[in-house]
Order: structure tokens, then sequence, then C-alpha cells
């Protein structure tokens, strides 16, 4: 199952610390799990490896690592949209197969799963908008940031 939410300025500030489950490292019923940067913007950017909490923050602000501005022109606090939350939940059976009976082949599925979605969404649908001599106009990017928790 997908479900998808847009996390406002206003809400990024605390995001990381929301339910903070998928921020601690693997249980002890998990193979694997850290959290890992994904996608072409995420490498334009330099982030490869484990996603980290001030890095993570300086993003869903719209800064870069570095702490630059990620925008074209200034963005009115209250109407920035910082991230889009995509949570891809897998049937019951399969979450049993993998982290109750610890079967490594279901969650290198999921996890496999996980990034098919996410290169779709990448490569389909990423897109910004423009601003130009005809108006505002939406641009297809091909590329995304994501931070992957399991």
């Amino acid at each position: 199952m997908l479900s998808m939410s847009n996390v406002s300025a206003s809400q990024a500030e605390n995001y990381y610390e929301k339910d903070d489950y998928y921020t601690q490292g693997p249980t002890e019923t998990e193979s694997q799990g850290d959290a890992k940067w994904f996608g072409k913007g995420a490498a334009a950017l330099g982030l490869v490896g484990a996603v980290d909490k001030p890095t993570f923050q300086k993003l869903l602000q719209g800064q870069s690592p570095q702490g630059q501005s990620l925008h074209g022109r200034r963005i009115d606090p209250a109407k920035h949209r910082a991230a889009t939350d995509y949570t891809f939940s897998a049937p019951k059976a399969v979450s049993i197969a993998g982290l109750i009976q610890r079967d490594d082949r279901v969650i290198v599925a999921h996890d496999q799963a996980v990034k098919t979605a996410i290169s779709v969404l990448e490569e389909r649908y990423a897109q910004t908008r423009v601003r130009t001599e005809q108006g505002r106009q939406r641009m297809m990017t091909g590329n995304v940031v994501a931070a992957v928790f399991r």
C-alpha cells in the first residue's frame, strides 16, 4: 500500500523526531535497515550512504548540505512545502515473513520494490515550476532527493 502526504515548513521543524521509530537503527528482528540517501538529486548534492539528521533538516528547510538555498527566489515560509512523504507498506504477510520469521529474501525484495517505485517517481513525475516569459511553467527534472527509511 502507498500513502502520500505533503510536509509543510511548520511540520518540517520537528519532522525527524515525529514517531522517531524510523530514525533509529535496525531492531533485533531486522537484518539491515539504516536510512539511506537515494536519487539523482541526492547524488548531485553529494549525499551518499546513511542519512544524518542535520543534513535531513537542512533539506527540509530548502537548503543544501552546505547551507545554500535550493530555491531560485525567496520562499514564504508559511507556504513552503518542505517535502512529500511517501509510505510504502508491505502486506502484513510479507512483513511477518520478513521481520518476524527473519526471511532476508523478503526484506531484500521489499527494499528493491521501494527503490523501483522511487525510481519511477523520479523518472516520470519529478518536476518543478519555473517562471518564463509565458508565465509559470512546469518542467520535468528527472531527479529527486530521497531519504529512505525502513
